[in-house]
């Protein structure tokens, strides 16, 4: 016939228990605030993203402007060379 566990072992089995549950507890979180660490990472990677979307857009309008205003240049100076050219051979 089994032998019931004394006083003393079922307090050690409830102890080691409790400790393996605190170990657990911990170990969730740790968990947590990592997970949320990244997300919080996550989340400052989709802003510096959608910042860096928004300047590359500004960078691209202002080099289509400088591109046309360079053109715009580039005529009037092929004018102004045509001009001079034709006053020269009078």
């Amino acid at each position: 016939m089994p032998t019931m566990p004394t006083q003393e072992e079922l307090d050690s089995v409830l102890a080691n228990l409790n400790a393996r549950v605190a170990a657990v507890e911990r170990s969730q979180a740790d968990f947590r605030s990592m997970t949320e660490a990244i997300k919080a990472f996550g989340d400052t990677q989709q802003l510096l993203a959608d910042v860096l979307r928004s300047n590359i857009s500004e960078m691209r309008a202002t080099a289509d402007d400088s591109n046309q205003r360079i053109r715009t240049l580039e005529a009037s100076v092929a004018t102004i060379a045509g001009l001079l050219g034709q006053t020269l051979q009078r």
